[in-house]
């Protein structure tokens, strides 16, 4: 079983990643700040349920080993980072008139 400081350090590296990539990648509009952390919920929130929803496929068919649950982190941090980058490349909303 991995120890728990691993997940920890891994979130941490994956937190500073998306820092470089969104101030490269966010749309011109987007403040960096509101780009970043609409990318990381967005990336977390999506890559949790993604990988939620494959493991309870994988148990249903019941084909559960290591290669197939390291598929299915593969296949939900691909489905999180696109839709994630998705959201940072829209131009921002316009704000409404007082």
């Amino acid at each position: 079983m991995p120890e728990p400081w691993i997940a920890v350090l891994l979130f941490a590296a994956f937190l500073v990643a998306a820092w470089v990539y969104v101030a490269m990648a966010r749309h011109p509009g987007q403040k960096p700040l509101a780009a970043y952390l609409i990318f990381v919920v967005a990336f977390s929130v999506t890559v949790g349920l993604v990988y939620g929803l494959l493991v309870s496929l994988i148990a249903r068919i019941g084909v559960v080993g290591n290669l197939s649950l390291a598929l299915a982190v593969a296949v939900a941090a691909v489905v999180a980072f696109l839709i994630a980058r998705m959201l940072i490349r829209r131009s921002p909303r316009a704000s409404p008139p007082l």
